[in-house]
């Protein structure tokens, strides 16, 4: 098992949504739809993003609380 701090990325340099170029646009959702449980974080050790994937999650500690990830069946 891995284990990794991370934050949701906040990427100030970054332009996202409706504000971001087309390209960017388009970039975004054929990522989204190539790849549906990826999700991108911030590893806080690290210092760098990191794509997790969601279907190999199955414990989330938050504030020293774990939550424990229901597998789809």
């Amino acid at each position: 098992a891995r284990t990794i701090s991370v934050s949701l990325p906040k990427a100030k340099f970054e332009v996202v949504g409706e504000a971001a170029d087309e390209s960017r646009q388009r970039a975004v959702e054929t990522r989204k739809a190539n790849n549906p449980h990826l999700r991108n974080l911030w590893d806080v050790a690290r210092k760098g993003f990191r794509s997790v994937n969601l279907d190999t999650v199955f414990a989330v500690t938050v504030r020293g609380t774990r939550f424990d990830v229901a597998l789809p069946a």
